[in-house]
């Protein structure tokens, strides 16, 4: 499995930037909900595609592959860390 979305990260499959695409639309739904609340106080363009690219190391498979012996956030220390950077002050 690793190795079929290895190949299909290199030579650009559409599926990946459909998949890619996809989490953004879910990530900035998510921002937008908590803006409609008032517990967010982000753009959700904008916020989106910034917290996906700050969570890739969860779930990139070279990345988790090549840097799992790195010392890095825990997932619940980087979810932390989104959350701060959205909420509202």
């Amino acid at each position: 499995m690793h190795d079929m979305v290895e190949a299909a990260m290199n030579e650009n499959w559409g599926v990946i930037r459909a998949h890619i695409d996809g989490v953004d639309q879910i990530i900035t739904g998510v921002v937008a909900d908590g803006v409609a609340l008032g517990e967010f106080d982000a753009d959700p363009k904008i916020a989106g595609p910034c917290i996906r690219a700050s969570m890739i190391r969860f779930c990139h498979p070279a990345i988790i592959a090549q840097c799992h012996d790195m010392p890095q956030p825990t997932l619940d220390q980087q979810i932390e860390f989104v959350l701060a950077a959205v909420r509202t002050r």
